[in-house]
């Protein structure tokens, strides 16, 4: 055959081949929406929605339908509706592979904790092995704290996310948790963002985020006003990055605190940057107890600002918060590579840097860099406090570190 008149039925061919392969693609599209777009309403599985009836049931069968369904699905809390909420576990292992839960309506606890009798008042919400979990919208989880708080018993946490994989939480706004508001814990390739959590100064133990033993996590813009710490980072917290944070009332971003009952705990390769502590107790801190072991490593706190915070930098190898019955022991959690940069603003202490570190494990490699913390009254000075702590300071540093070497 003449090659000239072969090369046109092949371009035609070819022209054939590939709409057809664009229209499959089209269509493959297409079924990926649909399948995308199932979508599970709690109140189609028998949730009231008035803030008085229990819903639990019916988030549970709602959650058992999306989880058996293939392909991504939506599970949805909808609008201008209450839903009243007991202990609940969001199990997964599930078929679909991705999971959305849109929060666009409002959860509330049980308002007395004699609601809860029989049932366990370690957790809440809880989501439990989900992997690929989207939990969104601009709905409300309020925990009715005060009836704990106010009868000193303990519940652990609002929202957990437990032994999870690819999560992003966004949006939300969490209220008046009993105990912690987030807990993030057993967890890899967590995302926490734009969400909003409010509890009074004086709450007992409403940490903001907390976590442990996770890996790459991500925080950032988050409004965190709460009466502990806004975050929270305990032992086998790893790859952890904090950003466009504001914090307070609440105890500061810490990392602790560790070695608590001789434990070995180990938090590394931290970044907290671009964060704003306004009236808080503490600012950027580590807090670890006597007696334990691990360690604490690359960690880097930069661009902090402090409107009238209380102890803006602090290390205390000595963390022992009631003064009481806290025994002396040579061992403790080392602290090595922590850096503290572009920390400025304004401080209610006379002590600005805390650095109160172990005389047998010391503190090593500290660097502080560019720090202005004045007295909030213009007419106090601030001071520097150190001990046992080497390492060095550069450019600005007031108050000046004397035990770190200046360049």
């Amino acid at each position: 055959m003449d090659p000239s008149t072969f090369l046109p039925s092949l371009r035609a061919f070819s022209l054939v081949l590939l709409i057809s392969i664009l229209d499959f693609s089209h269509c493959v599209a297409l079924s990926e929406t649909q399948i995308f777009h199932s979508s599970f309403d709690v109140v189609e599985f028998g949730a009231v929605g008035d803030g008085r009836t229990f819903d639990t049931t019916a988030f549970l069968k709602a959650w058992e339908a999306a989880c058996r369904t293939p392909g991504p699905v939506k599970l949805v809390i909808p609008y201008r509706r209450t839903f009243l909420l007991g202990p609940v576990y969001f199990n997964g292992n599930c078929i679909s592979h991705s999971i959305h839960v849109q929060i666009l309506g409002n959860i509330v606890a049980p308002a007395s904790p004699s609601s809860w009798a029989g049932q366990s008042t370690a957790h809440w919400l809880s989501f439990y092995q989900v992997r690929n979990l989207v939990i969104d919208g601009t709905g409300t989880i309020d925990g009715r704290g005060s009836a704990w708080w106010d009868c000193k018993r303990r519940s652990d946490q609002a929202l957990e996310i437990i032994n999870c994989r690819r999560v992003k939480l966004s949006g939300i706004t969490s209220l008046n948790s009993q105990g912690v508001h987030v807990k993030i814990v057993f967890s890899q390739y967590v995302t926490v963002s734009n969400i909003k959590i409010i509890a009074p100064e004086e709450s007992p133990n409403t940490d903001g985020i907390n976590m442990g033993a996770s890996q790459y996590v991500d925080i950032h813009d988050c409004n965190i006003q709460t009466g502990d710490d806004c975050i929270a980072m305990l032992g086998g917290s790893k790859f952890i990055n904090i950003s466009r944070i504001s914090c307070g009332p609440g105890h500061g971003v810490s990392i602790g605190s560790l070695g608590r009952y001789s434990d070995m705990d180990i938090v590394d390769h931290v970044y907290v940057t671009d964060v704003n502590f306004y009236g808080t107790t503490n600012g950027a801190r580590i807090k670890t107890w006597q007696g334990g072991n691990g360690l604490v490593t690359d960690v880097v706190f930069k661009n902090l600002f402090f409107w009238r915070a209380q102890n803006p930098i602090i290390i205390d190898q000595f963390y022992c918060p009631n003064q009481k019955s806290c025994p002396i022991y040579r061992e403790a959690v080392k602290i090595q590579g922590v850096s503290f940069i572009r920390a400025v603003g304004t401080t209610t202490s006379d002590v600005a840097i805390n650095l109160k570190c172990s005389d047998t494990v010391p503190c090593t490699d500290i660097v502080l860099k560019y720090v202005n913390l004045q007295a909030a009254d213009p007419h106090e000075k601030t001071k520097a406090y150190c001990s046992n702590t080497r390492g060095r300071s550069s450019s600005i540093v007031l108050p000046r570190v004397p035990c770190l070497y200046s360049l």
